[in-house]
């Protein structure tokens, strides 16, 4: 007899107390791993409390023991204990055993659990088509013996238009899925389920909704909607309120809006995913696939960053997801993170990878994911690991991250914020991991104001003048067996971001392949396979775009899979062929990638993705860049409108003056070109008068050539516009270091940063 995939309370064994009450174990298991949770207990400190923590499948001979940095975390604050069993398989009978010491009393528990089994008994199927009643309001629920499932007829389309606030409403219901929806619109959200629980949306595939807005730079560069209130939190599927939701296998993009950048002020606008006040969600193999023309505010957010019940707050699952193109992180857990575990994803195309800020309670677990930062919009990049925000003492759960690839644009970790009362709470725990950037490896703050550890770990950046291992070890303790090195990826240009054997940090097993048998990320439990996941072109006219070839396979022997090619509306320029066919192991399918020149219409870096994808929902998911920040004629066609200066002098101390002559009123940014080495702190003066525009900001991404920056504020406060009248201007620019090439003003940031080092 199968055990019911719910909390399991088990009874102790072998246990001896001084005191009546003894502690008790709480189970919760998810598909791929399971919550412990141990209430009751006397400890006041950490320290005054170990355990040990082992597993096995049932009748499996061997115990196996989660090593030290994956041992269950004690908060002597709650007096509990708090961890997870990890790299489990579903619907499968496990056996666990914890041996612990709590001050001087020691206990023995043992028990067995099941993990949680996607497939679920069906009682009744709706088939919905395109004479459904939009929007769809679904309040019926079913029962634990009998889902009720909503599918739809082939080729229907669900559009809830934009007058509602959704196309789909789960309206507290229980045991039910929506299963193989197309669904398009709602003013704001795709789909929006509330009070519910135990509800499954599996292989939908959601776009065209979210408010536009109206783009108000001169304010803060946000969007804002007819009753003035800027558009965010908009989503392709939110959830809240909700307790045992499965969110697998679907494809969201194009929503009608998009979020305003880092350039103008903290990013706003629609998400693919967003949750608050939700447990036990397992987010899995889905594709939140954003744009240059549609930008996430995050792939994935989450609401209530300063609550303990914000976000995916308890129990979370989210492994096997593509976060793609986001101004802002590919996705918040924040909140409590009480056992909140992300895994074997892709993140790419970002400011910040993931937020794990502020884990009010913890423990967190971040690890075996890819982040690849190819920068947000205009170039700009944060930090792959985000900490930072301004939780001011109330948080103290400990965050574990290990085995993560982090390459490209960017810094590594960042600090926590206003949490210096922190004291002697272990808060992050770094192993193997792998960062190649260009910043900050981490932040230096997070040692003086906070108890970490950090060991193990390949840390490179490009940047020569940053904290290296040798001073990490010298200052501050950290990073004792850390490795200093260039890694040598296998093929980075097609993204096998894999260790060659030569490479340091191979040996370590550092980073998200440690073995050679490592899967593929986003991991996903399909047979299809491809050549390569990342293309990148490059043109310097219309007339020199090359077409590339990939190789889709299937790796089970006796399998057929039929795919299709999926990609946003937004991606009018890449082009594959053939858009649809069918793989076996002997013989596999060759896909022609081509860019389509009549749609290349700026200079610029251009972001795409296409989904090989199953009528399963499952996919491989290939990024594409079109990169034409060299072709002059476009070059030239951008930079029609930036009015140039009468006038560059270079004046002592390092001063510059700029003089411009202007024949009608001016709202827009300052622009310089700066020879290499320019330091980014600055003083402006604009006739005559100090501006608070304090600091150059510019592409993440570093080169030994003359770049165009705005002479902005400093790092993630807003640029506001100038706004100048008709006539003579004078600004006095100060460098600390380097040299002004040139200047110019523009209306928009794109006309100089969407191809910085193009003179």
């Amino acid at each position: 007899m199968k055990l019911p995939s719910k909390i399991i309370l088990l009874l102790l064994t072998g246990i001896s107390f001084l005191c009546s009450a003894a502690p008790e174990l709480e189970l919760v298991p998810g598909y791929q791993v399971c919550s412990l949770y141990l209430t009751g207990c006397t400890a006041e400190e950490d320290s005054a409390f170990t355990s040990v923590l082992q597993y096995r499948k049932a009748g499996e001979a061997n115990w196996r023991t989660m090593p030290p940095e994956l041992s269950p975390v004690y908060v002597a604050r709650e007096k509990m204990l708090r961890g997870s069993l990890f790299d489990l398989e579903e619907d499968t009978l496990y056996e666990m055993r914890l041996e612990y010491l709590d001050k001087q009393e020691k206990g023995t528990l043992s028990g067995k659990f099941r993990t949680r089994r996607a497939a679920v008994p069906i009682a009744r199927t709706i088939v919905l088509d395109e004479t459904t009643k939009m929007p769809l309001h679904i309040t019926a629920s079913g029962t634990p013996e009998g889902y009720l499932r909503y599918t739809m007829k082939p080729g229907s389309v669900l559009d809830g238009g934009t007058k509602k606030e959704f196309a789909v409403f789960l309206d507290g219901v229980r045991y039910v899925i929506l299963d193989g929806l197309t669904v398009r619109g709602g003013r704001r959200h795709g789909i929006f389920a509330d009070n519910c629980e135990n509800i499954q949306i599996l292989n939908c595939d959601i776009a065209g909704f979210s408010r536009v807005g109206t783009h108000r730079p001169d304010l803060n560069g946000m969007y804002y909607d007819e009753k003035n209130h800027y558009v965010s939190q908009d989503s392709g599927i939110q959830v809240r309120n909700t307790r045992r939701v499965l969110i697998e296998r679907n494809y969201v993009h194009d929503p009608r809006g998009t979020a305003n950048s880092w350039f103008y002020a903290h990013p706003a606008g629609p998400n693919a995913l967003k949750l608050g006040n939700v447990r036990e969600a397992a987010v899995r193999y889905n594709d939140f696939v954003g744009s240059d023309l549609h930008r996430w505010n995050d792939a994935a957010e989450g609401a209530g960053n300063s609550l303990v019940t914000g976000s995916a707050w308890r129990d979370a699952e989210v492994t096997g997801n593509n976060f793609l193109f986001t101004n802002d992180d590919g996705m918040e857990l924040d909140g409590g993170q009480i056992n909140a575990r992300f895994f074997g994803n892709r993140c790419e195309g970002f400011y910040c990878g993931i937020s794990l800020a502020p884990c009010l309670r913890g423990p967190s677990w971040c690890y075996r994911n890819l982040f690849v930062s190819t920068g947000a919009e205009f170039g700009l990049a944060g930090v792959f690991i985000k900490n930072i925000f301004g939780n001011r003492g109330v948080g103290y759960g400990r965050i574990t991250c290990f085995n993560n690839t982090m390459v490209g644009l960017g810094g590594g970790f960042s600090a926590f914020g206003g949490n210096r009362e922190a004291g002697e709470t272990l808060r992050f725990v770094s192993r193997r991991n792998l960062f190649s950037g260009t910043r900050s490896r981490i932040a230096r703050v997070l040692f003086r104001e906070n108890r970490v550890d950090f060991d193990e770990d390949l840390l490179y950046s490009t940047n020569p003048g940053v904290t290296g291992i040798p001073e990490l070890r010298k200052r501050y303790g950290q990073e004792l067996h850390g490795i200093e090195g260039v890694p040598h990826f296998v093929d980075p240009q097609n993204g096998n971001y894999r260790l060659n054997p030569d490479s340091p940090g191979y040996r370590e097993r550092v980073g998200a392949f440690p073995r050679e048998d490592s899967p593929e990320l986003p991991v996903r439990p399909v047979p299809l396979a491809v050549s390569a996941q990342h293309l990148a072109f490059q043109a310097a006219s219309s007339a020199e775009w090359k077409s590339r070839q990939i190789t889709v396979s299937c790796t089970r022997p006796g399998t057929e899979l039929s795919f299709r090619i999926e990609k946003n509306e937004a991606f009018p320029f890449l082009v594959v062929y053939p858009a649809s066919g069918v793989v076996t192991p002997e013989a596999p399918v060759v896909l022609t990638v081509s860019i389509d020149p009549a749609h290349i219409r700026k200079a610029m870096k251009h972001s795409a993705a296409f989904l090989v994808r199953l009528p399963s929902g499952f996919s491989r998911v290939v990024t594409v860049y079109a990169d034409s920040r060299e072709d002059r004629a476009l070059l030239k066609h951008d930079r029609a409108g930036a009015l140039l200066p009468v006038a560059v002098q270079a004046l002592d101390g390092n001063r510059f003056q700029i003089d411009f002559a202007l024949e009608k009123e001016f709202h827009g940014y300052l622009f310089g070109r700066f020879a290499p080495g320019t330091a980014d702190k600055v003083a402006l003066t604009l006739d005559g008068n100090p501006t608070d525009r304090v600091e150059l900001r510019g592409p993440a991404e570093v080169r030994p050539l003359p770049v165009w920056k705005v002479v902005g504020t400093r790092n993630l406060q807003g640029n506001p516009h100038f706004r100048l009248a008709p006539g003579k201007h004078r600004f006095i620019l100060t460098l600390t270091e380097g040299k002004l090439l040139n200047a110019a003003l523009a209306e928009t940031p794109g006309v100089f940063l969407n191809a910085p080092y193009a003179e």
